[in-house]
């Protein structure tokens, strides 16, 4: 990962890019993020700028590729997030989310992100406590009425387009090098900007919950992490969330646009590529069989799908990296 950092007054600036999603979540500071290639990605770098006034924080992605995330909101911390471009929809904690739409994620919140192409995006994390009473007030009472941990928003045109405007001077300034006294007049009129768009949001606000489907999910993943390296079976996670088969297939489908089958493969390979580079694994066999691929010639074949090389390739980088 190339990294480069800046500071102007009480203004931070840092600016990566990153060879792929591990990178990236290592970069998201303070998110707790964890990724997973979900779809073969592209050459090109992955690139994130973050801009950080104190309790404000601007963090601007560029994807090169399609992919899998989840991520934790710190307790006082809340986030809004802003598409920034026009292609396929993101799935965020199981709701479709356009251009035309804004989330608001609430603090100490886990959430889930899927991608299936390349896009951009912004997220900006305020300070909970001096936020939730202004959009309380401004929405006349709707946001102490929201309920659950996230909600997708369908702004008014014209204040979504002079958010998205607002982003995109913070980010010029800061790529700029701008002076530390323009950063923050920046800064100060995105945060009025996100009051005016999110509150105005919440008066126009239809309530859409999907609490259920995530719920079964975020169990699911429970019982996938406390059981890595095992074979697991769409019945262990019907168990673990509660649930039939059927609503497993609807709430994965709700929330990652996936089968659980394909989930629990594309996670699988994710982990056996991390541990052929780790070298944890000394032979695609090995890594194969860790990760409940119990028959190479496939494990191998759908490595190279999603990753653009074989596993034995992945190793023998690994290796020569450790030779020098």
């Amino acid at each position: 990962m190339n990294a480069n950092e800046t500071e102007a007054g009480a203004v931070r600036v840092r600016t990566h890019a990153c060879a792929d999603v591990d990178e990236i979540a290592a970069a998201l500071t303070g998110l707790q993020a964890r990724m997973w290639v979900a779809d073969r990605p592209s050459g090109a770098a992955w690139k994130l700028l973050d801009v950080d006034v104190g309790g404000f924080r601007l963090m601007h992605g560029e994807m090169a590729g399609g992919f899998c995330g989840a991520a934790g909101v710190h307790e006082r911390s809340l986030l809004v997030a802003v598409k920034l471009d026009a292609t396929s929809p993101w799935n965020l904690h199981g709701c479709p989310v356009t251009e035309d739409e804004i989330a608001v994620i609430r603090p100490g919140t886990e959430y889930t992100l899927r991608t299936a192409a390349p896009g951009e995006w912004a997220l900006v994390r305020l300070d909970a406590l001096e936020l939730e009473g202004r959009l309380t007030e401004m929405s006349e009472g709707g946001y102490a009425r929201l309920r659950g941990a996230l909600h997708v928003l369908r702004p008014a045109a014209e204040p979504l387009r002079a958010l998205r405007a607002a982003v995109y001077r913070l980010i010029g300034a800061s790529r700029a090098e701008a002076q530390a006294s323009r950063l923050d007049g920046l800064t100060a009129a995105l945060h009025a900007q996100i009051l005016e768009t999110v509150g105005g949001a919440m008066l126009r606000w239809d309530p859409a919950p999907r609490e259920n489907d995530a719920r079964v999910v975020r169990r699911a993943l429970s019982y996938l992490e406390e059981h890595q390296g095992r074979a697991v079976y769409v019945s262990d996670l019907c168990a673990a969330g509660g649930c039939s088969e059927r609503a497993l297939r609807r709430a994965f489908n709700a929330v990652y646009d996936s089968s659980p089958i394909a989930f629990i493969r594309a996670r699988h390979l994710n982990h056996a590529r991390r541990a052929l580079l780790a070298g944890r694994c000394q032979s695609v066999t090995e890594a194969a069989m860790q990760y409940s691929f119990y028959d190479v010639g496939r494990f191998s074949a759908t490595y190279r799908k999603l990753f653009g090389e074989l596993p034995s390739k992945t190793a023998e980088r690994q290796r020569a990296l450790t030779a020098d």
